[in-house]
């Protein structure tokens, strides 16, 4: 197991202990995946926002389109979008510290910030176009209900919202979601799932392919 596993979540007790700060500071794999650009779901939503549906979409307007990542982590998806599309991107974490190391690693220019979604989501005077969350969704399942709401506030019209799990067996938080149904489910409350997919991950061990067979469901939504 890795070792930020076992500050963040407490198996035994089935409950999650949010030491994300300590996380990054110890385990420098924390999220490694994050800076994969090429891995699911950010290859995805890359090419998502790329097409042309997305793209006729989104009325052209003086400013750029706005994108938002809650649970950016470092920002590297934040930064990447900013340089390959024509999004002008924002990044959400609830890590202080991964938040500064972003920022020192992308520049102060990048657009990050340190927020706990629980509390509210900040306010900015343009709606967000797209937001993405990846993997999230575990962190605040109790919360989900005024979440979503806060969420579809910060959408703009006709925005979409991609969002993903790593559906886990028996998972902290399966009296919520114990399996993909119960994530549509939940996510059906607030928004049209417009598409949908699963797929499991491949990992490397000294050099060596190792599949991962826990399946990652993620969901394409707009406002109701």
């Amino acid at each position: 197991m890795p070792k930020y596993h076992k500050l963040i979540y407490d198996k035994k007790k089935k409950i999650i202990l949010h030491n994300y700060d300590q996380a990054y500071r110890e385990d420098k794999n924390t999220w490694s995946s994050q800076n994969r650009m090429d891995m699911m779901p950010y290859s995805y939503l890359l090419g998502l926002l790329k097409s042309k549906t997305i793209m006729k979409r989104f009325k052209k307007t003086k400013t750029k389109n706005t994108f938002l990542d809650i649970g950016c982590g470092f920002g590297d998806f934040v930064d990447y979008l900013n340089y390959n599309t024509e999004y002008d991107g924002f990044g959400f974490d609830i890590s202080k510290f991964a938040i500064a190391k972003g920022k020192k690693k992308f520049g102060n220019k990048i657009k990050l910030q340190q927020c706990d979604i629980r509390n509210g989501i900040p306010y900015y005077k343009k709606k967000f176009n797209i937001i993405f969350m990846n993997g999230t969704l575990w962190y605040y399942l109790k919360e989900c209900k005024k979440i979503f709401k806060d969420i579809k506030n910060h959408m703009a019209v006709k925005g979409i919202l991609t969002i993903s799990i790593t559906m886990h067996k028996n998972p902290i938080g399966k009296e919520i979601i114990a399996n993909g149904k119960d994530f549509k489910k939940i996510v059906k409350k607030d928004f049209k799932i417009i598409n949908e997919l699963c797929w499991v991950e491949s990992s490397y061990l000294n050099g060596e392919i190792i599949q991962n067979t826990t399946p990652n469901h993620l969901l394409l939504c707009e406002k109701k």
